[in-house]
């Protein structure tokens, strides 16, 4: 994202599964900050994930290289999918879920366990949004990611690999 001068790039989130929303910065006051939306190519999703400065970074990424899958049928009930990870080296994973109507939709719990192993490598509440701990996929060779969904069913969920 390129933004006008003097302004600079603060972060960027996914307004829509097919959307990206950008965020400039002014240096001054006469420089307000300035909205962009970018849609994603028909066959992209946007994923989100939160940056070294801790703000967030939306990203329209291939579905084909990404785990797409629902949350079951049944209200209140966890759901599981895994992802493989390439050997060597440390990843992070990262799950981003939307509802029918393509807007982010916070569920009761996202975790993530690295297998083999069953060990903990991530977990929160209330959120549409998770990224693992950073793992070393050489002691890892997938990751399971369970997604209890707190009355929702059938939500769209994208889980993908980074470093």
């Amino acid at each position: 994202m390129q933004c006008p001068y003097p302004q600079t790039y603060d972060r960027s989130i996914c307004y829509k599964s097919y959307v990206i929303r950008s965020f400039c910065q002014g240096a001054s006051r006469q420089n307000r900050e300035k909205i962009t939306d970018t849609p994603c190519a028909a066959n992209e999703v946007c994923v989100q994930r939160l940056t070294g400065n801790k703000k967030p970074y939306a990203s329209c990424i291939p579905i084909v290289d990404l785990v797409s899958w629902r949350t079951g049928p049944a209200p209140f009930e966890q759901g599981c999918t895994n992802i493989d990870v390439a050997a060597g080296g440390s990843h992070y994973v990262g799950t981003i879920l939307y509802d029918v109507n393509d807007n982010q939709i916070e569920v009761s719990n996202i975790n993530y366990h690295g297998e083999p192993g069953d060990t903990p490598e991530g977990t929160a509440s209330q959120i549409s949004i998770l990224t693992s701990l950073l793992f070393l996929s050489n002691l890892r060779t997938y990751m399971q990611v369970c997604i209890t969904s707190g009355g929702y069913t059938n939500l769209k969920a994208y889980t993908w690999a980074y470093n």
